[in-house]
């Protein structure tokens, strides 16, 4: 077995020192990504919630259920939740739900199929 000079110790600690810093390195990005995609993933949640509670609330339609069980039955998350019957004419309705899940909001409206008046304009809404 041969002994390492002075010179090939300095070079093989050099080398470790090296490849422990590339791996640090590695380590600190690859953790600084996983923390950025955890947040992107809680932020899509969120809008997922906010989209898809505005889509039920529509489905139910404003006045058929009160909004905190409407809200218990999607997500419990939901934290404000708006219906409100929206009048574009004499003849012409919509209905517009806003909800709001973490630190997302969407709004969504809806034409009613046939020309329906919209007197009076009926509103239900939850805000926690």
């Amino acid at each position: 077995m041969t002994r390492l000079g002075h010179h090939e110790r300095g070079s093989v600690l050099i080398a470790v020192l090296i490849v422990t810093a590339a791996i640090s390195a590695g380590a600190a990005a690859a953790a600084g990504a996983a923390g950025g995609l955890a947040t992107e993933l809680r932020a899509r949640t969120d809008v997922l919630c906010a989209r898809f509670a505005a889509r039920s609330a529509l489905a139910v339609g404003p006045g058929r259920l009160p909004p905190e069980t409407l809200a218990a039955l999607i997500d419990p998350r939901i934290t404000d939740l708006t219906i409100v019957a929206v009048s574009y004419g004499p003849d012409w309705c919509a209905y517009r739900a806003t909800a709001r899940c973490g630190s997302a909001i969407r709004t969504l409206e809806q034409t009613q199929p046939t020309p329906t008046p919209c007197t009076p304009p009926p509103l239900a809404r939850l805000r926690m």
